[in-house]
């Protein structure tokens, strides 16, 4: 939600394990957003240019979606406070 803009790859590395409890191995920036491979699992870390309410609802949707079956759905993790933005 844009206070996280131009950090430097040590801060990402320390905010996603703070926030997500992931220990992160590596990360690699793509043009959809920075790999990481962490230890439980490779996760896609993406920028959104949209306001929270917007993403909160996208979250809620994919969620919705897996609960009723759909499986080619990607799954959007949590922060430890149980918020799905940072």
């Amino acid at each position: 939600s844009g206070k996280y803009t131009r950090m430097k790859r040590h801060e990402i590395k320390e905010l996603i394990e703070a926030e997500y409890g992931f220990e992160i191995i590596n990360m690699q920036e793509n043009e959809k957003g920075i790999l990481l491979f962490t230890d439980r699992g490779v996760k896609l870390l993406k920028g959104a240019k949209r306001d929270d309410a917007k993403l909160h609802f996208a979250a809620f949707a994919y969620e919705y979606m897996i609960e009723k079956g759909f499986y080619n759905v990607s799954k959007i993790n949590k922060t430890l406070s149980g918020s799905h933005i940072i």
